[in-house]
């Protein structure tokens, strides 16, 4: 009979254990998964959200790029009239009969202007392009470049004119440092 009466208190024991430990365990067990969800949920915005910023970063960058390419494009059509300008200018600076030496100093003067405007806008596509694009066109500009004063050097002699040679040279560099300047302008602002 003292088994039966321990046992009798035993069984409501056992049962008041598990009412009262059976919703801890559910509980701890639920919150642990809501834990898991909520964190599953954090992590899954903030992947969204990081990729949302990534592509917003992205989308800015292109939109600052193509301001920026737009930038170059306007400034360098106003650059190329100034040029135009200037070059008409050097044209007529001398009156009459120029000689070879004022000839030669006008073509050389209007090369520089162009010079000068294919250094920057070369300045500026490095700032503006994607790395590897600006890789490419480096390498293609350096061949280019070192090209440019043969072709001109071969136009000049093959004219057969001696007393005008570097009038013809520095025309010749211009035409192809100008053609250049477009080239870049409408090949990589596009």
């Amino acid at each position: 009979m003292k088994k039966n009466k321990s046992l009798k208190l035993l069984i409501p024991a056992a049962i008041i254990a598990l009412v009262c430990v059976t919703p801890v365990i559910v509980y701890t067990s639920c919150a642990s998964e809501a834990n898991t969800k909520e964190t599953s949920n954090k992590a899954a915005n903030t992947e969204d959200n990081l990729s949302k910023n990534y592509n917003s970063t992205y989308l800015n960058a292109n939109k600052n790029n193509i301001d920026d390419i737009n930038k170059l494009r306007s400034e360098c059509y106003n650059n190329f009239n100034l040029i135009y300008r200037k070059t008409a200018e050097i044209n007529n600076e001398y009156d009459g009969n120029p000689n070879n030496n004022q000839l030669n100093n006008e073509c050389l003067q209007v090369y520089d202007l162009w010079n000068q405007q294919l250094n920057y806008i070369y300045e500026r596509l490095e700032t503006i392009l994607p790395n590897e694009d600006f890789l490419k066109l480096k390498d293609d500009e350096t061949n280019w470049n070192n090209n440019k004063k043969s072709k001109a050097k071969e136009y000049a002699q093959s004219c057969g004119a001696t007393t005008n040679y570097k009038m013809i040279y520095y025309t010749k560099l211009t035409e192809l440092t100008r053609d250049r300047c477009y080239y870049l302008l409408n090949n990589y602002t596009s």
